[in-house]
């Protein structure tokens, strides 16, 4: 036969097959054919030639022209009557009427003399295989399908019943179930495993699936690989993986969920969304994307970033170099930040830890807290090379918010004796009393217990509850003492405060200085001073109230109002202002002037300068240089008097009133008047107003 006729039995063939109602493996054999035309003449093999009978075109009338033109070809040689007409047969059942075989033998459709489909039989199901002639299914396998695809080189293979190959190069499902929808050399070698496409894939684990990629494999229980690839092309081992029960690796490059140590039940539910190089190592740990990041604790997430890690039930949602080791722990971003805690948190920042149970850290740079419950809301390093100096909490339950260099916590080890501390922000401030406080400011410190600065510059409230609102280099030591501000104040008794002012220092409880300060600004000795308890200081400058004698208790009360040099060391003793005033006695006060002195009990001088009430009682109004030395002894006024009596007057000037009683006026010659019986009308002391007798100076 020639290869034209040849071909058009091939033709015939094809149409034949095109209009097949079904196909059923039997007896080798075509049947169900329709009854044959009967042959219209003239058209004859072997009659005279009439082109209307030359259906090829080949110059000739033979069977194939007849054939042709009755559109019907019996198997056996020549035309039957049962045939399948070229143009389409009427009348047909399906099940009865089919082309195929009726013996247990596979049929083969060819084109070009090459198999483009072979039907192979089976009892329970046929196999389907399509495409290249080396394209196989394995003996004995059934319910197969290869649909097309393959070439010598790289033949499609199903080695599984019910597998299918799409198509595709050298592609194999080997397992029962297992589909290959088609790609570049893939394998599904184990029982319910779905490669979809792409190249050099491999889904081996039961129910695993690789949607497409290139060179990534599911090797776990119902794993899968949707995409993506190897990260080197050249190095098989930077694919995706996906190794676990139910791990799944979305795409991307060089990602793995799942130990890939042969357990496959330890890292089952992993997820790696994307990104490369990532890493999803326990049960239900989740990577969303990014580069080299770990997810290597149960439940551990890491949205993205780059060489993040996070452990058991933490969460890392970016940045770089992330470490989320404690359970529950949790960093939102930034870089080289770590939450070693139990549900610790960084929210953000650079080279940041949050090494206590449920601490939190908000950003900033190399903040640092090893205690419970500790939160640093940001800030940092006041020098970025030295880790030293950045924000600390030491203690359980201590905050800082912010600034730098700033502590919250004795940092002595034990974090449990110093709770509650609270920096707000400035630099280097340190609250290291339990509950201690400081605003701002710097290099204040608040280390009493309940203790406060407010701000300003080093400051220390280092007694329990105490208080420096602000200033610079004050102290407040006592328990609940207190500095408003001013500079180099010192509040070292119990209850005891400073307003203001410089260089002011009370050491006794109770007590108060408003302001003032020190007369020599580099004489720290000459500040206002408050010595024993309850004593006041309202202002000026080197005042004191107390005695200075050791014991707070034994003067207590003394007041100094203000002006310079004064002291009030007497119980209750006062002197309002001026300048070197004492008020040394019980109740004694002096109102003013100049070195003045009531020595006396409850004595007392208004003012002028000099004067002296040192008898009990005594008062000496003003003047200068009066004395009041007896019991309620008087001088009202001038100068150079001395009521030295009890209970005595002496006023003007050189007045000397000795004896009890006596009421004596001097005038303002330069003389002593009163000290010599003669000079009296009367030799007899005078005892009251009512017996006086006026002295007069003789001439």
């Amino acid at each position: 036969m020639s290869g034209t006729m040849r071909q058009k039995l091939l033709m015939a063939l094809a149409a034949a097959l095109l209009a097949t109602v079904s196909i059923r493996a039997g007896a080798a054999s075509l049947s169900g054919l329709t009854p044959a035309r009967v042959l219209a003449g003239p058209c004859a093999p072997g009659a005279s030639y009439d082109p209307a009978c030359d259906a090829d075109h080949d110059g000739d009338v033979d069977i194939f022209d007849i054939q042709l033109a009755a559109g019907h070809w019996g198997q056996a040689g020549p035309w039957s009557s049962g045939s399948w007409d070229l143009t389409g047969n009427a009348a047909t059942a399906p099940g009865t009427h089919f082309v195929g075989t009726t013996d247990n033998q596979p049929l083969e459709l060819k084109v070009n003399n090459q198999r483009a489909l072979r039907l192979e039989p089976h009892t329970t199901s046929p196999n389907l295989v399509g495409g290249h002639s080396s394209n196989s299914i394995t003996p004995g396998v059934y319910g197969a399908t290869i649909s097309g695809g393959g070439a010598t080189a790289g033949p499609n293979a199903v080695g599984g019943a019910h597998g299918t190959v799409g198509g595709g190069y050298a592609n194999s499902a080997g397992g029962p179930y297992a589909t290959v929808g088609g790609g570049y050399v893939n394998l599904a070698p184990v029982a319910w495993t779905t490669i979809g496409g792409g190249s050099i894939n491999t889904a081996s684990g039961t129910y695993a699936t690789v949607s497409g990629g290139f060179g990534n494999t599911a090797s776990g229980p119902s794993a899968t690989v949707s995409g993506g690839g190897r990260r080197d092309p050249g190095n098989p081992a930077t694919g995706n993986l996906a190794t676990d029960k139910w791990s799944s690796v979305g795409g991307g490059a060089g990602n793995q969920a799942g130990t890939n140590n042969g357990n496959a039940e330890d890292a089952w539910g992993s997820t790696v969304a994307g990104g490369a190089g990532n890493q999803a190592l326990h049960i239900a740990a989740t990577v969303g994307g990014g580069e080299s990041n770990v997810a290597n604790g149960q439940n551990a997430t890491i949205a993205g970033g780059s060489a993040n890690a996070a452990g058991h039930y933490a969460a890392v949602g970016g940045g770089v170099d992330n470490a989320a080791y404690g359970d529950y722990s949790t960093i939102g971003g930034g870089a080289y930040n770590q939450a070693s805690g139990h549900a610790a948190t960084a929210v953000g920042g650079g080279q940041n830890t949050a090494g206590g149970a449920y601490a939190t850290i908000g950003g900033g740079l190399g903040n640092i807290t090893n205690a419970g419950y500790a939160t640093i809301g940001g800030g940092g390093r006041t020098d970025a090379l030295n880790s030293a100096t950045a924000n600390r909490v030491t203690d359980d339950y201590g905050t800082v918010s912010g600034g730098g260099n700033n502590q919250a916590g004795d940092n002595a080890g034990a974090t449990g004796d110093r709770t509650y501390a609270t920096v707000s922000g400035g630099q280097s401030n340190t609250a290291s009393g339990a509950f201690a406080s400081v605003g701002g400011g710097s290099q204040n410190t608040a280390s009493g217990g309940t203790a406060i600065v407010g701000g300003g510059e080093q400051n220390l409230a280092s007694g329990g509850w105490a208080v420096v609102v602000g200033g610079t280099g004050n102290i407040a030591s006592g328990l609940a003492a207190g500095v408003l501000g001013g500079s180099s104040n010192t509040a070292s008794g119990s209850f005891a405060s400073v307003g203001g002012g410089f260089g002011n220092t009370t050491t006794a409880a109770y007590t108060t200085i408003a302001g003032g300060g020190r007369s020599n600004p580099a004489d720290p000795a000459t500040g206002n001073r408050v010595t024993d308890d309850y004593g006041s200081v309202g202002g000026g400058g080197n005042n004191r109230a107390g005695n200075a004698g050791g014991t707070s208790d034994d003067r207590p009360y003394a007041t100094v109002a203000g002006g310079y040099g004064n002291v009030a060391s007497g119980s209750y003793a006062a002197v309002a202002g001026g300048y070197g005033n004492d008020a040394t006695a019980t109740q004694a006060a002096v109102a003013g002037g100049v070195h003045n002195d009531a020595t006396g009990d409850k004595s007392f001088v208004g003012g002028g300068e000099g004067n002296t009430a040192s008898g009990i009682g005594s008062v000496v109004g003003g003047g200068a240089f009066n004395t009041a030395s007896g019991t309620n002894a008087l001088v009202p006024g001038g100068a150079y008097n001395q009521a030295t009596g009890n209970y005595s007057f002496a006023a003007g000037q050189r007045a000397k009133a000795a004896a009890t009683g006596l009421f004596v006026w001097a005038d303002s010659l330069p003389y002593d008047w009163g000290q010599q019986p003669e000079w009296f009308l009367s030799a007899q002391p005078v005892m009251s107003i009512s017996r006086l007798v006026r002295t007069i100076r003789a001439c």
